[in-house]
């Protein structure tokens, strides 16, 4: 049997808690031992959301005043991607040892006829959030736009949304 189990980036990070590395570890060792009980026996998939960590980086290398521009979007994604997928294949491994564990890298490639920023997604929960529109690193507002965060009186980034055309592994 496969089991698929998906992980939102919220799951790793709750909000108000610190966004330091050694408490994203603890959730997903959490969530390991859930799910390495779950597995016993069966090939599990896990998929996971990154969507607080994309933040934070996004907003340190926006702030970096010695970058000529911040890191675009989807280099921001894969990092986070890359470093989620590690930790969840060190704790598995630990968890079931013996078995086979891989992280893979996706990337979603929109098709060239949507309309950057049609609409925007829901900001990720811990975002960073400000008392007005202009925010630390708003130099990014060619890819970024800064509508009132929901239900708050405080101000969040968000991303244009688009339809993915595919997706490659």
């Amino acid at each position: 049997m496969r089991i698929v189990a998906a992980l939102g980036g919220n799951a790793l990070l709750h909000r108000g808690e610190p966004l330091d590395a050694s408490v994203q570890i603890g959730h997903i060792r959490e969530a390991v031992r859930g799910l390495a009980t779950a597995a016993a026996g069966s090939e599990l998939v896990i998929t996971h959301g990154n969507g607080p960590q994309v933040g934070l980086l996004a907003v340190e290398s926006a702030a970096d005043p010695a970058l000529s521009a911040p890191y675009p979007l989807d280099v921001l994604g894969a990092q986070t991607q890359g470093m989620i997928g590690y930790w969840l294949a060190r704790e598995l491994r630990r968890a079931l040892p013996g078995r086979e564990v891989v992280a893979v890298l996706t990337e979603t490639v929109i098709a060239r006829t949507e309309r950057p920023g049609a609409g925007s997604s829901p900001p990720p929960s811990p975002a960073p959030s400000w008392n007005s529109p202009r925010s630390p690193g708003s130099s990014m507002t060619a890819a970024w736009s800064s509508p009132p965060a929901v239900a708050a009186s405080r101000w969040t980034r968000t991303i244009g949304e688009s339809r993915p055309w595919w997706t490659r592994t």
